[in-house]
């Protein structure tokens, strides 16, 4: 019994030790998506001269690991709207993200490396069709790596971070490359 009160306790103070370096990240942005499935990229061709959003959301939260390295655990989307008139190609990409943050010790210049588990559902309404079709790809293994300036890098409190990431995304048999511009706004 002496032994599990004493793995317990073990355990909890260490939980308690991590949870006290966690900081939280959310950040929003746009870009760009290259469509790997030539088939998407022939329907897509169908809004060619529509109005289009590109809205990138990513949120993380933080583990300091040492001072220069955090293990990051998050998700990330990029929606993709076209519309024109009553036609419409709604494409979300969504991913579970896991993986690192590193700072060189260049001030708060980061780089991230992340595995990403993740797939995209595609609402299309074309054709001035009364039914809207939904398909959901595959879920793919990716990875994405990103670049970024952190000005909360060796402080407390809320700071942004601006940067770029790129993901890369396999959807069985294409593969989708994601490139986003954010900002991101994290508190340590």
């Amino acid at each position: 019994m002496k032994k599990i009160i004493c793995l317990f306790g073990l355990c909890a103070l260490l939980t308690s030790q991590l949870f006290a370096t966690v900081g939280e990240e959310f950040g929003i942005g746009s870009g760009y998506v290259h469509y790997g499935d030539s088939a998407v990229r022939a329907r897509n061709k169908q809004l060619t001269d529509s109005n289009q959003v590109l809205l990138h959301v990513t949120a993380g939260t933080l583990f300091k690991l040492a001072p220069q390295i955090y293990f990051c655990l998050g998700f990330d989307t990029m929606t993709d709207f076209r519309w024109k008139g009553s036609d419409h190609i709604n494409m979300v990409d969504y991913a579970g993200l896991m993986g690192f943050h590193l700072y060189p010790g260049l001030a708060g210049l980061m780089f991230s490396t992340e595995y990403a588990l993740g797939r995209r559902t595609d609402f299309v309404s074309l054709d001035n069709a009364d039914d809207e079709s939904i398909h959901s790809t595959q879920w793919g293994n990716g990875f994405k790596f990103a670049l970024a300036y952190d000005f909360s890098w060796d402080a407390e409190g809320f700071a942004p971070v601006i940067g770029a990431s790129w993901r890369h995304m396999p959807r069985g048999g294409s593969s989708d490359d994601i490139i986003a511009v954010f900002i991101r706004i994290v508190n340590n």
